[in-house]
Order: structure tokens, then sequence, then C-alpha cells
């Protein structure tokens, strides 16, 4: 019971790569794309962000995957 003697998850060096060389963008928002290929749509402002959330959600509605 309770937590393991050592580390839960050690980072890899690609990983800490990837961050500390992170790439520049402006997207703030993302949303997932309707043909659930497992990829996302970025958005730089809210407007286009709520257009591709709404589209995934109109998927999920017409494949009848609700909360």
């Amino acid at each position: 019971t309770g937590f393991p003697p050592g580390p839960i998850s050690c980072p890899s060096i690609e990983g800490i790569d990837a961050v500390l060389n992170a790439e520049k963008h402006d997207y703030l928002f993302f949303a997932a794309k309707p043909d659930f290929s497992g990829s996302h749509n970025f958005s730089r402002t809210l407007a286009e962000h709520n257009r591709f959330a709404a589209s995934y959600q109109k998927e999920l509605d017409k494949r009848k995957i609700f909360k």
C-alpha cells in the first residue's frame, strides 16, 4: 500500500529536451479533430477554437457519444 520506494516516473532525455527546446508559437487553444484521427486543431483566437470545438462536438453528437 502507498507509493513505491523509487521514482514513479522518470522523463526521458527526449522529453526533457522537448521542454527545454520547445517550438515557439502563438497558439492558445486546441481541440480534437472531428475525424477521430487523434490529431488536434490549434487556434490563436477563442472564436477560431470555438468553431473547431463545435465541429468536434457535432461529430460526437452524430456518433451518439455523450458525456
